[in-house]
């Protein structure tokens, strides 16, 4: 994003923000909107609609969209480039969530639906257990003025309640669960703690905390795990695999903290332990083993 951009995203208002967001978000993955589409979502009037749009393309994205009077919406054009938003299909997949739980009555005519994607496109959710906004907020709230908490911490291979005292420092969503990063009172050492393993609401303790983010090595140590096709495939399927996860010039270059690197490990499927005999299935190794291999076994 340029710094332009940067200055006019500072200076829209929120509400303003959201919409010009929202037209970026249907033109990058749908490809095509109306003045309807954000009438629908965000219950505005149809002039405040085609208003936005056409800030958004004299202020934000000149040249992103261009009106088509055939289809009687504005298409994307072949040098559209988003100025607002990154390229996750994430936010997408919310935008149609919101349309089939606030605006499902909307967002569907007799002929086509409003939003290409809404009976096309499915996030299939299974069941993990919440977070409770209360659990998150007392470890928000931890982190932030450093003090220490109680925390009922219950996981498989200890099933049972057992409350521990942990210093947290940091929340963390990766590999699709929330950790906290905390001091353990009981291992004297950092831990990743998942938030769905603690039950109840932790709550405050007075001990201490001395045991600041600078102490915590495994955090503060970045290191770069170089991903490379597996070298027993085919040239033609390395192609395969250098296009699925996005390599550049035949290697995935991902750089992490220590403390991830399990659940970096984990989300691309990878057991430095094990090798698959199928290539096809292993897909993937770690190049550059040898030198993170402290951190791994």
């Amino acid at each position: 994003m340029q710094e332009k951009h940067k200055e006019n995203n500072q200076a829209l208002r929120y509400d303003q923000l959201q919409r010009f967001k929202f037209i970026e978000t249907l033109a990058l993955w749908e490809g095509e909107l109306s003045t309807k589409h954000l009438c629908d979502y965000f219950g505005i009037q149809r002039q405040q609609a085609s208003r936005d749009i056409k800030i958004y393309l004299r202020e934000i994205g000149p040249g992103n969209l261009v009106y088509d009077a055939s289809l009687k919406r504005y298409v994307v054009t072949q040098g559209f480039a988003a100025k607002l938003i990154d390229d996750k299909l994430n936010d997408y997949l919310y935008t149609l969530e919101h349309c089939r739980t606030v605006n499902n009555s909307n967002s569907s005519s007799a002929n086509k639906p409003l939003y290409l994607g809404v009976n096309i496109v499915h996030n299939i959710e299974f069941g993990h257990r919440a977070i409770s906004a209360d659990a998150f907020r007392e470890v928000l709230n931890a982190c932030v003025h450093s003090h220490c908490l109680n925390i009922d911490h219950r996981t498989i291979k200890s099933p049972t309640s057992e409350m521990q005292l942990i210093a947290p420092h940091s929340i963390i969503f990766i590999n699709q669960q929330w950790h906290v990063r905390a001091y353990c009172f009981r291992e004297l050492s950092f831990r990743n703690f998942e938030l769905r393993h603690i039950h109840g609401t932790p709550t405050y303790n007075s001990e201490q905390n001395i045991n600041t983010v600078e102490m915590d090595d495994d955090w503060n140590t970045l290191v770069n795990i170089n991903v490379i096709p597996d070298p027993r495939l085919s040239a033609v399927q390395k192609l395969v695999v250098e296009n699925e996860f996005d390599m550049e010039f035949g290697s995935l270059l991902i750089n992490t903290r220590v403390c991830f690197i399990p659940y970096l490990f984990k989300q691309l499927n990878i057991d430095v332990n094990i090798t698959h005999p199928d290539p096809t299935e292993q897909k993937i190794v770690i190049e550059n083993l040898n030198a993170i291999k402290r951190w791994v076994f």
